[in-house]
């Protein structure tokens, strides 16, 4: 069987041909057992070996021992895992090697940047340091997420931080935060609604409140407040008046305009009219 060695889904996989054209070929991915048509650039190695998937092992323990400051030292500013395996192994280098070699390279991206095309540039120090502060950044978000969904699908309190407004994870969240992303993948675990889930592990207590403060948040973002503090409830007596100028909201393809509205004086007051037809009313009809 021939073997070759692919980049395919951001990965260095095993697979045989199965079938060979000009410019591509169909391939089984190992060890997923994968049928998938790929192009001929994405093969990376074309092996000789017909056993090599017996070698996993040996590949495997090649990978861990590859000194990779070593490699980071000897390497040019881009070299082919073709080069590399010269420069650590000599030019007498057997494919087990080449293999271990190019797992072990491409598994340390903070050293080096894969082309994934089997050649590799050398990171600078300070690009390293700039991975090595965004790995960082992502491995305490990782764990403040494990955290919190963890506490989750027990329906348990994550203990979110103290001043968080927990209407926030529901209403226009921060969908970058640990909190909704832990919160959204344990709903899903637990095949319940958001706000289900916080209503069942206690967070929110009164469904009809939150609902109301989602309501006023979308409706009144700044507040409900009154422009005047000195209006009185006085209950005019609207009488009939054909020399009212009422304004229809009805669209011009209606069939019926009973919907409309008035701006009227009264002094210094304006009267507004709200017009809605309503014939139980009138009970001559």
């Amino acid at each position: 069987m021939n073997y070759i060695i692919i980049y395919i889904n951001n990965n260095y996989k095993f697979a045989s041909i199965l079938e060979n054209t000009k410019s591509s070929c169909r391939v089984n991915i190992i060890p997923e057992n994968l049928h998938q048509k790929i192009s001929i650039k994405q093969i990376i190695i074309t092996l000789k070996t017909p056993d090599i998937i017996k070698f996993i092992p040996q590949i495997e323990l090649i990978t861990k021992d590859i000194d990779i400051s070593l490699i980071w030292d000897m390497m040019d500013d881009k070299n082919t895992i073709e080069e590399l395996s010269i420069l650590y192994f000599g030019d007498n280098y057997t494919e087990i090697q080449i293999i271990g070699l190019l797992f072990a390279v491409s598994g340390n991206p903070i050293e080096f940047i894969d082309n994934k095309d089997g050649s590799f540039l050398k990171s600078t120090i300070e690009e390293q340091q700039k991975k090595r502060f965004i790995l960082d950044i992502k491995l305490k978000e990782q764990e403040l997420f494990d955290k919190y969904y963890t506490k989750l699908i027990n329906l348990s309190d994550p203990n979110f931080p103290v001043g968080l407004k927990v209407i926030k994870l529901i209403h226009k969240p921060d969908k970058q935060s640990q909190e909704y992303k832990s919160l959204i993948q344990a709903s899903k675990y637990l095949s319940l609604d958001p706000l289900e889930l916080l209503v069942k592990i206690n967070i929110i207590t009164d469904v009809s409140d939150c609902l109301k403060s989602i309501f006023l948040l979308d409706n009144f973002p700044h507040g409900v407040f009154s422009l005047r503090q000195d209006i009185k409830n006085i209950n005019y007596q609207i009488e009939e008046n054909p020399n009212i100028n009422i304004f229809s909201i009805d669209d011009k393809f209606t069939t019926e305009i009973d919907d409309a509205f008035s701006v009227n004086m009264d002094g210094d007051n304006y009267i507004i009219g709200v017009h809605i037809s309503h014939a139980a009313i009138d009970k001559s009809l």
